[in-house]
Formats: structure tokens, sequence, C-alpha cells
């Protein structure tokens, strides 16, 4: 038989430490097991804070979670023209305010 493969011997020589690698053997699929679900689990939530921390980046100039889930204000239309200190300053006229009203129908 060649070097590379050898089966494990039928027999446990005294003083070879078979017995220990047979007994450390047994939990070897176990060990894997819990190994590879911590893993899956790790790798899922690492997805998940990736996720969380770019929705968080996109909707920093609301402070809300995300503009994609939670109900448009009138914050979200104009979030780009910021005065000095950083509130939203809302120079709509009647005509968005009705273009919003009209909108808010729809959704």
């Amino acid at each position: 038989m060649r070097r590379g493969n050898r089966l494990p011997p039928t027999y446990f020589d005294p003083g070879s430490g078979a017995v220990d690698k047979a007994a450390s053997n047994d939990l070897k699929p176990f060990v894997t097991a819990i190994a590879n679900v911590f893993w899956l689990c790790w790798q899922r939530a690492r997805l998940y804070l990736l996720a969380v921390f770019f929705l968080a980046l996109a909707s920093r100039h609301t402070g809300r979670v995300s503009t994609l889930v939670t109900r448009r204000t009138y914050h979200d239309e104009c979030f780009w023209f910021r005065n000095p200190r950083g509130y939203v300053v809302p120079d709509y006229t009647r005509t968005q305010l009705q273009n919003r009203a009209d909108n808010e129908l729809f959704l």
C-alpha cells in the first residue's frame, strides 16, 4: 500500500497514541459542524452589519433609519439645501405643496 493513504490499524499498539487519536476523531464531525454553523452565522451577521452601516450613511441627512422604508416628509424633498445651522429650509410654493398633497394620495 502506498505511503500516502494508509488505512488505520485494526489493533491499538500500546504507546502509539492511537487510542487517543481515535477518541479525538470521534468528536471531529461534531466540532466541525458547530464551527461551520458559527462561521455561517458570522458571515450573515457581517453582511447585515455592512447593510445597516451603508443605510445609516445614506440616511444621515435626515437622521432617520432609511428613506426607503419610512414615509417621506418635507425634509426629503430639499435635503441638499441646508442653511448654515443644518436645518432644512422649507421654501415651498403653493404649487409644490399641492403637488405633494396629490402625490400622498398614491402612497
